[in-house]
Order: C-alpha cells, then sequence, then structure tokens
C-alpha cells in the first residue's frame, strides 16, 4: 500500500508535464506558420494558391493560437495545464526572463539579428517583440474585413477550384522582395523561422522534457525500492514464521525419537532386535556407524544378561521377552540336544547302574 501511495505525488506532475511539453513544443509549429503566411501576405503572387485574404485570416488564427499556448505554459490554467512553467521551474524562468541568448551555440554572443536587443533580454522579451512585429504586418499589409477564425470545409474546396492561381503574378514577387528587404519588421518576423525564438522554443522544450524524465525516474526508484523492500519483509516473514517454525518444529520431533530412544533398554534385546530398531532410524543400507553397532560380539549380550536389571519402567512385552532369555540361559535347549545326541542315552543309563550296585 505504501509503495503506490507514496509515489502518488508524482502523478500529478507527471500528467501536468504531458500537456505542457505539448504546448511548448506546439509553440515552434505555430511561429512557423505565422513565418509563413507572413511571407505569403507579403508576396500575395499566388504561388502558393492562397490569396490575400485568406493569408490575413490564417496570420490572425495562428498569432491567436501561439499566444495562448505560451500563456498556458508559463501561467497554466488552461489548455489542459494546471500549474504553469513560471510557478515551478527556476531553470525555465531563468531562460525567458534573465538577460542573454542561452539557446545559441556561444551564449556569450547575441548580436547578428535584425534587433540584437530583442535577442540579448530573454525568450519573453524576445517572443513579445516578434508579436509585436506580427501585430504590425497584419495592419499595415493585411486584407481590411477579414476575422481571425480558420478555414472551412467549403472555403477549402473552393479554393481547390479558384482558376485564379493557375498563374503567378510576378510583379507582386519583386514587390514583395523589396518590401521584406527594407521593412524591419517584416524582415525581424522572417528571421524566425529557423533564428533565435525558433532555437528558445526547442530550449524551453527541452527543459520540460528533462523535468518530465527526473519525475519518471525518481517514480521509478521509489517504486523499486519500495517493491524491493516489499519482497525483503515477505522474505523475513517467510523464514521467522514458516521456515524457522518447521525448523523448530523437526526439531522438537529429533528430541523427542532421542529421548525415545535412550530409554529403549538395548541390553535386553538380542542383534537382531536391535538391528530392527537401528534401521528404524537409520534405513536399509545405513551408514558405518549403524553397521558396526549392529555387529557387535554375542558376548556382550550374553554379559548382559547375567547381571540383573530393574525393568519394572518397560512394557509388559520386554518383561516376557526377559524372563524367556533369562530360562534359556540357564537351560539351554541346544546343549541338551548336543549332550543326548553324543551319549546316546549311555550316560544315564550306567549312572543308573552305578547308583544301584
Amino acid at each position: 500500500m505504501i509503495s503506490m501511495v507514496y509515489p502518488h505525488r508524482f502523478i500529478s506532475r507527471i500528467v501536468n508535464m504531458g500537456p505542457t511539453t505539448n504546448q511548448a513544443g506546439r509553440r515552434r509549429f505555430l511561429t512557423r506558420s505565422i513565418v509563413h503566411y507572413t511571407r505569403e501576405l507579403i508576396l500575395n503572387d499566388g504561388f502558393s494558391r492562397t490569396s490575400a485574404e485568406e493569408s490575413t485570416r490564417l496570420l490572425k488564427f495562428y498569432r491567436k493560437e501561439l499566444q495562448e499556448s505560451d500563456a498556458a505554459v508559463r501561467r497554466g490554467g488552461s489548455k489542459r495545464i494546471n500549474v504553469g512553467a513560471d510557478f515551478r521551474s527556476d531553470e525555465h524562468n531563468s531562460l525567458m526572463y534573465k538577460p542573454g541568448c542561452p539557446w545559441r551555440q556561444d551564449p556569450s554572443d547575441c548580436t547578428g539579428s535584425v534587433r540584437p536587443d530583442a535577442s540579448k533580454n530573454g525568450l519573453a522579451y524576445l517572443y513579445r517583440t516578434f508579436d509585436d512585429a506580427a501585430e504590425y504586418v497584419i495592419k499595415r499589409y493585411g486584407a481590411e474585413g477579414v476575422g481571425e477564425e480558420g478555414l472551412t470545409e467549403e472555403e477549402r474546396e473552393a479554393r481547390l477550384l479558384d482558376r485564379s492561381f493557375d498563374t503567378v503574378n510576378l510583379n507582386n514577387t519583386l514587390r514583395g522582395l523589396d518590401v521584406i528587404q527594407s521593412d524591419p519588421n517584416v524582415c525581424f518576423v522572417l528571421e524566425a523561422f529557423a533564428g533565435d525564438l525558433f532555437q528558445g522554443w526547442g530550449q524551453a522544450l527541452q527543459i520540460f522534457y528533462s523535468e518530465t524524465d527526473a519525475f519518471l525516474a525518481a517514480a521509478h526508484f521509489e517504486f523499486l525500492l519500495f517493491y524491493c523492500i516489499y519482497i525483503f519483509g515477505i522474505l523475513c516473514l517467510f523464514y521467522y514464521i514458516l521456515f524457522r517454525r518447521s525448523l523448530f518444529d523437526a526439531l522438537t520431533e529429533a528430541d523427542k525419537a532421542r529421548r525415545w530412544v535412550y530409554r529403549v533398554p538395548f541390553h535386553i534385546l538380542s542383534k537382531e532386535q536391535t538391528k530392527t530398531v537401528e534401521g528404524f532410524f537409520v534405513g536399509i543400507g545405513g551408514n558405518e556407524e549403524a553397521t558396526e553397532f549392529v555387529d557387535i560380539d554375542d558376548s556382550v549380550f550374553q554379559s548382559a544378561h547375567s547381571s540383573s536389571f530393574d525393568i519394572s519402567g518397560h512394557p509388559q512385552s520386554l518383561r516376557k521377552q526377559t524372563k524367556k532369555r533369562t530360562s534359556t540361559s540357564q537351560d539351554p535347549e541346544g546343549q541338551l540336544a548336543t549332550l543326548k545326541t553324543k551319549s546316546g542315552g549311555s550316560s544315564v543309563g550306567s549312572g543308573r547302574r552305578r547308583s544301584s550296585s
């Protein structure tokens, strides 16, 4: 439970980083779209099959989209972004608001732009300058009475059927090239296609990528840490509750068996009975110690039989076996049979004759 609840704090950040990176990357697309339609508005030669009214409308549309995306990324509260980068990322704020051009290969050199003052005062100032230049282009060269909404499906189909774009007006092309070279605002907008603003948006996007990787790495590390703790706890639980308990029960049973063996009266058991008892604990084909114990000379048992033992504490079957072995040792049947076989009954008869005489 802890392994799931504690890293939960990263979920809201990761969820917030998704739309943030999306809108941050979208700023690059929108910037290039503004540059494209600015050029088409200035040239207005029909080469890209775009009229001045359509270029003006799309230029207004993409400028508005860029403003909304930038505001959502920096301040949040829109475009599914809950917390803006201004309130959580010092590296982003340094890129946006501190003087300099860290997106360049040589951050110490911010010259070479149409407006060097805009490039050396941070990315936020650079974007505001770019937005002002785009607004100037719309007011100065755009068609009047055109809204800022995108094209409808009917307008797209009608543009494909428009025969006015079958030729290119080179006079408008030359006139537009002159405007591009003479108007610094137009030059500054066109410069952003691959210039400082586009590179700055890319640097901000890399910051967001790094933050996402850091969040994911921290969450993954904590998940892995808590999972290892969980596995270690399971192993400890298994060891102390199952393994040690089973081992204790096994040792207890072994101790009971050992105490029972100590109470077995081996001094009254025959060789075969001792072997049976040992085979119960050792098994068939036991070790050498069990074999040597079974092969003890019968004299040991004979000497044990000649002594007196108190076996009142043993079962009745052991007392009967003791009486049987005691009578056998006093008058063995084997010795009587041997005596009768050797004498053939003559010894008994001669004894009687000596007695009668």
